[in-house]
């Protein structure tokens, strides 16, 4: 290096200790120059000259379309991804959003579990409040009708949320109660849900052919209502 070239240097880091606001670092100085500038004086250029500005601008559009470049491979690869597997299974996203999917059981778990006939869809839950756990399973086989309970339950507040499945004969009727509260009814997918309260719980009522819902608990409306547009 001639000596012009050094002096140039020397200004550079006097120039960055003087407008830095904190203690001037040499090491972390002369590291950063290296980086940046070096790279002129090992193709023997000089610092000031216009083909190592020039080159450095260049380098730098490079290194800015290299990053580019692999953030739109990334992006792409992953939109792929969640398309190829949502249309594969529509309702695994689900998990990411709001449930903790070791809670909840498919239809496929739900059939082969309890041996129950094909559920159509608009049936199961998808999401729950990811701060509910399953704490209770029954199944209930009776001559008319077969019914699946799951129970959740919040561990640190006490709040709960039933899921009951009934799998109903033609004459088969179930009783359901509810205080004076008027029957709300929320259409969703050619679906109408009744939402009522009792008491202190809501409830939320929905029937397809021979299958009948039946939500209850202490949760907020706010989650019920995520929960019904989840189905």
């Amino acid at each position: 290096m001639e000596h012009e070239d050094l002096q140039a240097i020397l200004q550079i880091l006097e120039e960055r200790k003087n407008s830095l606001q904190t203690d001037f670092d040499p090491t972390k100085s002369w590291l950063s120059f290296c980086e940046n500038y070096f790279f002129c004086v090992k193709q023997k250029m000089r610092l000031y000259d216009k083909d190592c500005k020039n080159k450095f601008s260049i380098r730098c559009k490079q290194n800015f379309r290299i990053i580019a470049i692999t953030l739109i491979v990334f992006i792409l690869s992953v939109s792929t991804f969640i398309c190829v597997k949502t249309m594969k299974d529509p309702q695994w996203l689900s998990a990411f959003h709001y449930d903790t999917s070791k809670n909840l059981m498919d239809k496929n778990t739900i059939q082969q579990r309890y041996g129950l006939p094909p559920l159509p869809d608009h049936i199961v839950l998808n999401d729950i409040p990811k701060n509910l756990e399953l704490v209770e399973d029954d199944f209930v086989e009776g001559v008319s009708f077969q019914r699946l309970k799951l129970c959740y339950k919040n561990p640190k507040t006490g709040e709960f949320l039933n899921y009951r499945l009934f799998h109903l004969s033609e004459e088969a009727i179930p009783q359901f109660e509810k205080d004076e509260t008027p029957i709300e009814i929320y259409s969703k997918d050619n679906i109408d849900f009744y939402i009522m309260k009792n008491i202190d719980e809501f409830v939320v009522l929905w029937k397809i052919d021979n299958f009948e819902c039946q939500l209850s608990g202490t949760i907020s409306r706010e989650e019920f209502m995520k929960i019904i547009d989840s189905i």
